[in-house]
């Protein structure tokens, strides 16, 4: 990408702290929000925080990774906070950088419980944010029960967090989503087709994704390169579907 100009740096400069969004990608048309936020912080300015009482994004504006997110592991409670358990910290603290990354600020708190079946100590932590996911919940929960939109949309992205969360590789991936009702199933299938990866769908109610040449090209061009972070927790998942990938 285009190295910054010193007008483009003014702008920002100006803008950055209280500009919404969606006005502030208005300003720079042939920049990401990713790169916006990080020339911002290398120019160390600050962002006004958003209030629980405001909505961070509108239906449009949601990022595709906290669309992988809320397909999987991810979950947005009654008051509109985003939730998430791992037993894994990295995973905690990747997801930290990545609402930062949003301006959204984040609560990480250290879980102790004792697995019942077991009666071992296990340690874990718990992702919060601020209420500011009100609106979203409506479209995820119409019913009280999470719902995939019918807009829903994938990319690699969202790909990502989703076999992050949800994702089992051996022959092929699993997907799953055996929680979700016929017509939540229909729209994935749906979403990861026009991204151009066909599934199958199992009885369990999980995606199978099938090693062929175009399912694997597309894991490798939109997964597996530099663009993509893995957290170092998953490593052993991106192993995975390297030598999937590559079979």
């Amino acid at each position: 990408m285009a190295r910054w100009s010193s007008e483009e740096v003014e702008t920002l400069q100006e803008y950055y702290y209280d500009t919404p969004r969606k006005e502030l990608l208005e300003k720079f048309p042939d920049r990401t929000w990713k790169s916006i936020v990080r020339k911002a912080q290398r120019e160390n300015l600050n962002r006004k925080r958003l209030n629980e009482n405001e909505n961070v994004w509108t239906e449009n504006e949601v990022p595709s990774w906290f669309n992988g997110e809320l397909v999987s592991d991810g979950s947005i409670v009654p008051d509109g906070r985003y939730t998430h358990t791992t037993a894994k910290k990295e995973y905690a603290e990747f997801l930290t950088e990545k609402f930062n990354e949003e301006n959204i600020s984040v609560n990480v708190t250290e879980n102790t419980y004792v697995d019942d079946r077991t009666n071992n100590e296990y340690q874990r932590w718990i992702v919060r944010t601020k209420s500011v996911f009100k609106n979203l919940r409506k479209t995820w929960y119409p019913d009280g029960k999470k719902q995939v939109p019918d807009n829903f949309a994938v990319d690699g992205d969202c790909l990502l967090h989703w076999i992050l969360g949800d994702g089992h590789i051996s022959e092929g991936v699993f997907l799953c989503t055996e929680g979700f009702a016929k017509s939540s199933l229909d729209t994935l299938v749906k979403s990861l087709l026009d991204f151009g990866i066909k599934t199958t769908k199992l009885k369990s109610g999980n995606l199978y994704i099938r090693r062929t040449k175009t399912n694997k090209e597309i894991m490798k061009n939109t997964l597996l390169g530099n663009k993509q972070r893995f957290p170092a927790c998953y490593q052993y998942k991106k192993e995975k579907l390297c030598s999937w990938a590559e079979g």
